[in-house]
């Protein structure tokens, strides 16, 4: 009881406290362990003891046999045998989950010979010592399981600051001086934005002035490793990081996110930031590294624009009561039985698809889908939001804004072409008539799967967002006055071009979106022109702020570090920064990459270090 009620849905919520709670509905989710706990005592103690007392005494011999042997068995399954699913959501969903019915199948059979002849000699020879153990277990699951609880309380005690930050965002614009508006959209993928404007032609007329750079790298493969870059420039590669090895990683973050903001403040510019990632070095990103420096108005977007928000809270409360206890079942089981446990993640609750309909996401296959992906609401809300939101004044003075979503890393059907959440989508017929739209002369996107198509169609919805708000800033006007730079912090690996990996790394990884519209520009134009994401400061600040230097190094912002027409990339993939927040990364392998990121001939492997 205590080990299925406890131990095993703490153990998985302690991997990621933050993931089981939200800023505006923001507590301890330690307190949905109750749930589990509350289910494995009735299953397992009240039932247990209801069957043992109603049963003979022979039967009570094989039913504490059978208890038992299948304690140890449930305890080895959990501890040996470490199969990995990916990431695992809040509403208990795997972003992996490929489970195989005859995985670790014979490992299995040997585990259950093991334990029958380890408890039969038990049961010959110690059988004295057995409630020994058995009191000795009860103490030490119930220890683990308290320790993780523990560990749990002291995360979101210390992400107590969250809530503070909850107000209402304002982007603040001016008609009569230069705005500069750089848009983050985090895993967004360089390699579709051909494909998505050519779909929707449209979008190049919204998109007018805006140059999109294809052959962009980024200069990790992750948001820690790749988004100082974006905000801080080159002295935050992460090559350049690591050489500062006197300082904690989260200081150094914590410089690239500040380095901009305070150069613009310095020219008497109203600074607007909105979700920068990991301020501090927290997944909750704390916004008060900003409150010393008056002039910078910081918010917190994603999910404040959720009109469903408290429909997802009310959902997820309902499923933890559920299915925390079957997400332990599910895996206390050996692997060849975790897919019959798992299924797909519904936990075999015949009702899933209806009682959950905003917090879970399911597709038939590629076309059809039903449900809706919180994460993807939470995001494109604040997109469709922006008019609302954007303030625009008469001011003379210049502007800054920073204004990062993660509509682009979420994963979701969507009705085309509108590329809009549907609880029920079926894009059989238009796919089947459009299927050439993933070709553009002699090049093709490798779109074979749900994964592939879902991340196509949710940069779609972001262009499509973002032309109508540019279209918002045409009326206000407001738009030939503002530089706005998208741009993405690394890209992904989804197979869209095969050619451009090898056996050892994928060059999809690392092609974010970089697009640039300048003051006054007109057209939608292509530069296969060698760029990074870490262009992205200098392609702020040029012509608006003479001779620009970074605050903390001293180091002038420019684009020197790539003049030899070669870069250095960091290719590890170890981004969780609970474990990565030393003085330097943690050892990885490194590329250097020249010319063209896109050619895989171009990336050669440096080492590892």
């Amino acid at each position: 009881a205590l080990f299925i009620g406890i131990y095993i849905p703490s153990n998985a919520m302690k991997s990621s406290p933050l993931d089981f709670t939200d800023v505006f509905h923001y507590c301890d989710p330690s307190k949905y362990l109750i749930y589990p706990l509350v289910t494995s005592l009735g299953v397992f103690v009240v039932w247990g003891s209801v069957l043992y007392f109603m049963s003979s005494d022979k039967v009570r011999k094989i039913l504490c046999l059978i208890t038992i042997s299948l304690s140890v068995i449930f305890t080895c399954d959990y501890t040996l045998f470490k199969v990995y699913y990916g990431d695992i959501k809040a509403r208990l969903i795997y972003t992996m989950a490929d489970m195989s019915r005859t995985s670790y199948l014979f490992e299995t059979c040997v585990l259950i010979v093991v334990v029958a002849c380890i408890l039969y000699l038990v049961y010959r020879h110690l059988m004295k010592y057995m409630n020994y153990f058995l009191v000795a277990s009860i103490i030490i699951v119930a220890a683990f399981g308290g320790y993780n609880i523990l560990q749990i309380h002291k995360a979101i005690e210390g992400h107590s600051y969250a809530p503070e930050h909850l107000e209402t965002a304002s982007i603040k614009l001016n008609r009569n001086g230069k705005n500069v508006v750089v848009i983050m959209l985090d895993r967004a993928l360089g390699t579709v934005v051909p494909y998505v404007f050519n779909e929707l032609p449209y979008l190049s007329e919204q998109f007018d002035g805006f140059t999109y750079y294809p052959n962009t790298v980024s200069l990790g493969a992750h948001t820690n490793t790749g988004a100082p870059g974006v905000f801080g420039g080159y002295d935050y590669a992460p090559e350049n990081m690591d050489m500062r090895d006197d300082m904690l990683l989260k200081d150094k973050h914590n410089e690239a996110l500040l380095m901009l903001p305070l150069m613009f403040l310095e020219e008497g510019a109203d600074v607007t930031l909105c979700d920068p990632p990991y301020a501090d070095y927290q997944v909750m990103t704390d916004l008060s590294i900003f409150d010393e420096y008056e002039g910078i108005d910081s918010y917190i977007t994603t999910g404040a624009f959720n009109e469903y928000s408290n429909d997802q809270y009310e959902e997820i409360v309902r499923l933890y009561r559920r299915n925390l206890f079957c997400f332990s079942l599910f895996r206390a089981m050996p692997p060849c039985l975790h897919s019959l446990f798992y299924d797909g993640g519904n936990y075999n609750d015949p009702d899933y698809l209806y009682d959950y309909r905003y917090m879970c996401h399911y597709t038939y296959d590629g076309s059809r889908s039903i449900g809706y992906d919180p994460d993807f609401l939470n995001s494109i809300s604040v997109l469709d939001s922006l008019p609302m939101i954007t303030d625009v004044g008469t001011g003379d003075n210049m502007t800054y804004t920073v204004l990062v979503n993660y509509t682009t890393h979420s994963e979701m059907i969507l009705k085309e072409p509108e590329y809009s959440p549907e609880y029920r989508t079926n894009n059989t017929q238009y796919d089947e008539a459009n299927s050439s739209r993933f070709t553009l002369g002699d090049e093709s996107l490798n779109v074979e799967n749900y994964r592939g198509l879902s991340h196509y169609q949710v940069n779609a919805a972001a262009y499509i967002r973002l032309g109508l708000w540019f279209d918002y800033l045409r009326e206000q006007g407001v738009y030939d006055n503002t530089r706005i730079i998208i741009v993405s912090d690394h890209g992904y690996d989804l197979g869209l071009k095969p050619d451009w990996s090898n056996d050892s790394v994928s060059a999809e990884v690392y092609n974010p979106v970089l697009m640039v519209k300048d003051f006054d520009a007109e057209g939608f134009t292509v530069s296969d022109e060698f760029m990074t994401n870490a262009d992205t400061p200098f392609l702020a600040v040029t012509g608006l702020i003479e001779d620009p230097v970074n605050p903390f190094t001293g180091n002038p912002v420019d684009t020197s570090y790539k003049d030899d027409g070669e870069v250095t990339v960091f290719a590890s993939h170890d981004f969780f920064i609970g474990d990565n927040n030393g003085t330097a990364f943690i050892p990885g392998p490194w590329y250097y990459v020249s010319d063209d990121m896109r050619g895989i001939d171009n990336w050669e492997y440096a080492g590892e270090w």
